[in-house]
This record gives C-alpha cells, sequence and structure tokens, in this order.
C-alpha cells in the first residue's frame, strides 16, 4: 500500500517542473567546461552532457552527430537567456583601485589580487597577496635569478687553511702505522691493482681539473682513489682545505663502502669517513674528510649551494650506469668547474664507453686501472639442461609467433642457424636442443631455478649462491618455492633477499658470513651488480633479465618490463662470483642469445618520463629547461621534453613561461611522481570515489619497504596492513565502480 502511494506521489510531481529547475543551475561557464560540474551527481550528469551537446551545436561547434529537436532547442534558448550573467564593464583608474586597497586593508579585509597583479611581469608580483611565510620565502628564492648568474663569477673553496688543524692532522696520519690492525689493512691495500696507479692517478689530478678512471671489476677503484687523495692532503700539510664527496649510485653501496674504508683507515665511521642516504647519515669531520653518498645527495647540496664551495674534490662513481640523476649532475659540473679552478673532478667508471665521457669534458685525461679477479667458470643454458634435468612446459602456437616477432628477420636467421651447429657439434642431447628451441626457454623458470640451485648444494663445493632476478616479485616468489619444498631447512640454508625498498639494516645481512655447515642464498636484483662485493659468493645464477622503464613517446605511455641484460650487464654479474675466490657463473640463456644481446642498455634519460628531471632543473634554476637538457651527453627527443612540460602546465605545477607555482614547488620537494602527489593534493570532495582512489594510489605508488623473510603474500600483506591499516583490496574494485557510476 506503501509502495503505491509513493507512486502516486511521485506521480502528481508537474511533469517537467523539477527538471528545469535543475537544469537552470548550469552556469555557461560549468557548460563549457570538459567535465561535469563536482556537485552534479546521478541523473544530473546525464542532463549535463544533454545541455552541453545543445550548446555546441547553438554555437556552430563540432561534436553533434544530428541535430536536436525543434521542441528542446527552443526550451534551451529560454534557459540559455537566464543564464547569461548580467553585469556591466567598469574602467576604473588606477588611483581608485589603489584607494579602494587601502580602505579594504583599514576595515581588516585582505584585497583580492587585481589582474594588473596577476599578470604582473616580474613573476614575484603575482604572489604579493600570499601571507608571508617560511614557505613563501623558500618559494620565491627558488623563482629569483638563474644558476648561471650565480655561477658567472669564479670562486674558490671556502674551506681556509688552519696550520694548527694541519699539523693535528698529520701527526694522527703518521701515528697510524703503529697500528697493527692498520698495518694489516694497508698490506691488503698494496695488493690491490689500484695501488700500482697511485702515483700515476695523484700526478694527473694535480695537472688538470678533471680525470677520468677507468677500471674492471676488482681493481679497487671505489674504495682506494679517495684515500689517495686524503692522504696526500693531510701529509701535504692541506687536509684543513680537503673535502672530498663520492657519490655511489645506491644506498647500500654508500654505506658498505664507508664503513669498509673507515675499516682500512684504522678509525670508527664517522671520524674521518662518513655516509650520507636519504633519511639517515653519519656525518664525518668538518675538513680532511671523505662523504660517501647517493649522487641525489649531492644534487640536493647543489640546491644550496651550486658551486659546491665547501668541498674541494667530487669523485662520481659507477658513472657506466647513465641513470637520470648522474647524467644531470655531470651536466651541472661542466658547468661549473671553469668557474672553481680548485675544484676537482674524477668521474670514475667501467671500461665500457668510456672515451664519451673523455670526450663530453674535452678530451680529460684517462688512468686506466687493470682488474683483478680469479677465474670464473662460465656455463650457458644447454650446459645447465645435459646436469640438471628438466623439461620446459609445451608452448603455445601464440607464445611461438610473439617469440618470432620479438627477434627480426636476421637474428631469427642467427637463431636458426645456431641450433643447427649445435646439432652438428655432437656435444648436447637432441632433448636439451629441443628444449632451448622452445619459446618457453626464453622466459623466466623459477622451477629451473631452483633445481639447479639444489643441484649446486648437492654436487659442487662450499660458498655462497648469488641469483640475480629482475624484480620484487619473482625473489618473493623463488623465496617461497625454496622454503615451501622442503629441500632447504632452515639450520642448512640461510635465505637472503636483497633489494633497493628493503630497510638498510636487513641490506646488510647479505654480508654477515653463515656460521660453518651453513650455505647462504642471495636472491637479489641488479642492486648486486656493482660497486658492493658479498665476499663469500662463489656461485652466480644470471637469470637474465632486468626490469627497464620504458617510454614510448609516440604513444604517452611509461611501461616497466622485463627485458634482456646488456653485455655489460652479463660481465658485471659475471664478476661478482671472481672477487675473492675463484667462482662459477650460470647464465640462464644460450650463448646464440647472448651474441644477441645489445652491448649496453640506453641511458635512462632517454627512455624515460621527464617530469622528474624538470623539477629539479626548476629548483635548480637552470632557466628554459629544453636548451639545458640539449647540454646532456645524451639529450632526449624535444618531443620528450614537451610532452612533459605540456603534462605539468596542465597540472599548474608550472606556469606558461616555464616558471615554477607554489604547486610545483612542493612536487619537486617531495621524492614522488609528481602526478601521484598531484592526485594526493586534490580535495576528496571533488569525486564521490577520491577516497578510494586516494587510499589506492597510495598503495600503488611507493612499494611497502619489504622485511627480511617476507617472501610470503601473507607476509607482504601483513606489512601493508600494518603501516596502512585503511587500504583494503576492496578499496580498488570501489574505486573502480565509484567512477563508473560518475
Amino acid at each position: 500500500m506503501a509502495r503505491k502511494k509513493n507512486k502516486k506521489m511521485k506521480g502528481q510531481m508537474p511533469k517537467g517542473k523539477g527538471k528545469e529547475r535543475s537544469i537552470q543551475d548550469f552556469t555557461l561557464e560549468e557548460l563549457s567546461g570538459s567535465r561535469p560540474p563536482p556537485w552534479a551527481k546521478g541523473r544530473m550528469i546525464g542532463l549535463w552532457h544533454r545541455e552541453r551537446n545543445m550548446l555546441k551545436f547553438v554555437n556552430g561547434e563540432p561534436g553533434q552527430e544530428k541535430p536536436p529537436k525543434l521542441k528542446q532547442l527552443k526550451k534551451f534558448n529560454k534557459l540559455n537567456k537566464a543564464r547569461e550573467p548580467r553585469c556591466v564593464s567598469l574602467d576604473v583608474p588606477q588611483e581608485k583601485i589603489s584607494e579602494i586597497q587601502d580602505m579594504l586593508k583599514q576595515i581588516g579585509v585582505p584585497a583580492p589580487p587585481c589582474v594588473q597583479t596577476t599578470r604582473a611581469a616580474n613573476v614575484q608580483d603575482r604572489y604579493k597577496h600570499v601571507e608571508d611565510s617560511a614557505f613563501k620565502t623558500k618559494f620565491l628564492r627558488s623563482l629569483s635569478g638563474n644558476i648561471q648568474d650565480k655561477i658567472t663569477t669564479t670562486k674558490t673553496c671556502s674551506l681556509r687553511k688552519d696550520r694548527v688543524l694541519d699539523e693535528r692532522y698529520m701527526a694522527e696520519e703518521r701515528s697510524k702505522m703503529s697500528n697493527g690492525r692498520y698495518k694489516e689493512m694497508l698490506t691488503f691495500r698494496k695488493k690491490l691493482p689500484a695501488w700500482d696507479k697511485r702515483s700515476e692517478l695523484l700526478d694527473a689530478l694535480d695537472r688538470h681539473n678533471v680525470i677520468l678512471v677507468t677500471g674492471e671489476t676488482g681493481c679497487g677503484k671505489t674504495t682506494q682513489v679517495a684515500q689517495f687523495i686524503l692522504e696526500d692532503a693531510i701529509l701535504a700539510g692541506n687536509g684543513s682545505q680537503t673535502n672530498i664527496m663520492c657519490t655511489q649510485p645506491r644506498r647500500i653501496s654508500a654505506i658498505t663502502v664507508a664503513e669498509r674504508v673507515a675499516n682500512e683507515r684504522g678509525e670508527r665511521l664517522g671520524y674521518s669517513v662518513g655516509y650520507q642516504i636519504r633519511l639517515e647519515k653519519v656525518m664525518p669531520r668538518s675538513s680532511a674528510s671523505i662523504l660517501y653518498c647517493t649522487t641525489g645527495v649531492l644534487l640536493q647540496y647543489m640546491h644550496g649551494d651550486p658551486l659546491l664551495t665547501k668541498v674541494s674534490t667530487v669523485i662520481v662513481d659507477e658513472i657506466h650506469e647513465r641513470n637520470t640523476v648522474s647524467d644531470f649532475v655531470i651536466t651541472l659540473l661542466k658547468d661549473i668547474v671553469p668557474l672553481r679552478p680548485d675544484l676537482k673532478v674524477i668521474l670514475m667508471s667501467a671500461t665500457m664507453n668510456a672515451d664519451r665521457f673523455s670526450t663530453y669534458f674535452n678530451n680529460c685525461p684517462t688512468v686506466h686501472i687493470p682488474g683483478f679477479t680469479y677465474p670464473v667458470d662460465e656455463y650457458y643454458l644447454e650446459d645447465i639442461l645435459e646436469e640438471v634435468p628438466f623439461k620446459f612446459p609445451q608452448s603455445s602456437g601464440a607464445k611461438m609467433k610473439k617469440a618470432m616477432k620479438e627477434l627480426s628477420t636476421d637474428d631469427n636467421l642467427f637463431m636458426e642457424a645456431y641450433y643447427r651447429d649445435l646439432e652438428h657439434s655432437g656435444k648436447y642431447s637432441r632433448k636439451t636442443i629441443d628444449s632451448i628451441k622452445n619459446p618457453e626457454s626464453n622466459e623466466i623458470s623459477l622451477q629451473l631455478i631452483a633445481d639447479l640451485v639444489k643441484h649446486i648444494c648437492t654436487r659442487l663445493g662450499q660458498g655462497a649462491i648469488l641469483v640475480f632476478l629482475p624484480g620484487w616479485d619473482k625473489i618473493s616468489a623463488l623465496n617461497k618455492l625454496l622454503t615451501q619444498s622442503g629441500k632447504f631447512p632452515p639450520h642448512r640454508y640461510r635465505i637472503i633477499p636483497l633489494h633497493s625498498l628493503m630497510p638498510t639494516a636487513n641490506q646488510k645481512k647479505v654480508f654477515e658470513r653463515p656460521p660453518r655447515g651453513m650455505r647462504k642464498i642471495v636472491l637479489a636484483t641488479n642492486i648486486a651488480e656493482t660497486s658492493i662485493t658479498i665476499d663469500d659468493v662463489v656461485y652466480v645464477i644470471d637469470c637474465g633479465k632486468i626490469k627497464i622503464k620504458n617510454f614510448d613517446v609516440d604513444g604517452n605511455v611509461s611501461t616497466l618490463k622485463e627485458e634482456w641484460v646488456s653485455l655489460a650487464n652479463a660481465r658485471q654479474r659475471r664478476g661478482r662470483a671472481g672477487r675473492v675466490q675463484e667462482g662459477v657463473c650460470f647464465h640462464m640463456y644460450c650463448r646464440g642469445r647472448e651474441m644477441l644481446l645489445q652491448k649496453d642498455m640506453l641511458p635512462e634519460i632517454l627512455r624515460t618520463r621527464l617530469e622528474e628531471v624538470i623539477l629539479q632543473g626548476k629548483i635548480l634554476q637552470v632557466g628554459k629547461i629544453g636548451p639545458f637538457l640539449g647540454k646532456v651527453m645524451d639529450p632526449p627527443s624535444e618531443r620528450a621534453v614537451e610532452l612533459s612540460l605540456n603534462l605539468l602546465t596542465s597540472m599548474n605545477a608550472l606556469d606558461s613561461d616555464e616558471n615554477l607555482t607554489p604547486l610545483g614547488f612542493h612536487l619537486a620537494s617531495l621524492p614522488i611522481d609528481p602526478q601521484a602527489v598531484k592526485c594526493f593534493s586534490t580535495p576528496p570532495v571533488q569525486h564521490p570515489g577520491s577516497n578510494h582512489i586516494h587510499r589506492s594510489r597510495s598503495l600503488l605508488q611507493r612499494p611497502v619497504r619489504h622485511s627480511h623473510g617476507s617472501g610470503t603474500r601473507s607476509g607482504q600483506s601483513e606489512t601493508i596492513l600494518r603501516f596502512r591499516p585503511q587500504i583494503r583490496p576492496s578499496h580498488f574494485i570501489q574505486s573502480y565502480r565509484s567512477v563508473r557510476k560518475s
């Protein structure tokens, strides 16, 4: 009965009356926008689309497939007259505007910014109406001037000579010769190939401002070069004017190298050697010191002191990795060196592409340090399948077509010829040859890796095993497979994941030697490729894949996919097995595949979005970003720069003149993707599903730092729920449904 009553009441409502009143609520400005106003819900959104299409038809704009009905058109014209703003334009003299503003100030009402203030030629005048604060001071400072203006005058190091300190440092350095631990470490240092190049390196640095140091794996360049410079300066009586910064591409590298160097100098960490990474630091003394830091920390130093006036020597290590931050820093250093005649810059690299760096710095001299590694035996997929019984699952026809598309015609012909050579050689069985022909052999098989690990443990000698995997998903899956198989009991095997998102304390566990009778198995990403040495590693398993960020300029899409490693990556991985003793490296791909690998990875700046790079450049006040990025060793395409500038402008991070806005200043200050920060800063009331979108985005943007042993899905979920109790998997579904409804 109540149901019929409600139906009757609804039917008594005058037809169209409520609809007309609702439609009138749309203003012309709202109908001209690209999306419905925030207050529109449900049926009103559909009406907004209808009225907007009608407005396009009346104005003669494209977008109408067929003209509206005459009755609807008359109705729209009637409503449109009511929407027209009724106002009279006034031409008020500037004197009157000033009087009105003074009157408003006297009665305590803040004066709104006038049109002339908003369009002021001086960008700082645009923010006169903003209340003074610490944020405003920092923000306006970032808008004032240009880095070129700051580095046009020649400066020298601000560290002044102090004879008392010099004598004290010299006495301390000489007294170490009576320290037994120091003498033991010195004996070890003299055995490194870098020691034989000590005089040549110091002589080259004395005659040039920039030098390039190349060296093979195990030569000792990372730990020794900075020590050579510091010891020479102290013994020459110049310790008070020496402050060395040495950058490392990863947090774990900066920490472990600093600890090793402090140990070699017979000191505690924090005396003459320290480190600084994001959110963690152990700072050394103010002079006669070495600070190991990540490249991003050096960039932050340059924000406040572009000429690095408190630094005497800058060492940029592992520059061959060509990440965006190191390329950015190298470009800035090239501009700074001519204006700091006393600044010494050392670029350290593996031997790959060394000539290019020398050419970029006006043919600077190169000091090459020969490598020292123990012999490493290499085995490939065909060798592994002969020893480890394993059968790949049968591949589908679609997968075979996909595998053929990934290779060019010439590469396919090469692989076919390689398979024929294997057959004629008679070294491998038919089963092995058929297995490597299977497209499934090009994918990572965790079961095959687990079987290979067991084969090493049962058939080969003692020593730690280092397994290279492309990402945390594969690390956690293999960890789960090994622990739940029952073949690796915890009292005999110590399985340690190693990932850049793990806490520093957990990362350090990979350097601890296990008790006698226990074997260590490290599951790592490419974080273990360079700079760090796990001294008990004897066996390396290289899966042959790496996760790479790519940016498709034509499609304006970013991707993070697994790709084949380069020859440089494979060489570095192999070298991990021969640092302190003879080793063995197992490559999970065939020799034919290795011949098709590219020599080096494409520089990161050519394959990623540039929003974060542009914002960092704006904080550093490099001026127009296009000309600055044109000075990079491998400049990105103009189209990629244009896409990133357009996105930042549409986000209101940059204005039309490429100046930072207050929002852009916030985006540049946070180590998060700019689009994610923009999402977080959007008020939840602007969209009915915003709360769920915010929670989902926060979960996806910055992965939780994994704890040691949290390789299972339950461990990850427990960690996520512990730190983010408001996030549940259902939020993804709710976000999707709320967006579809609107």
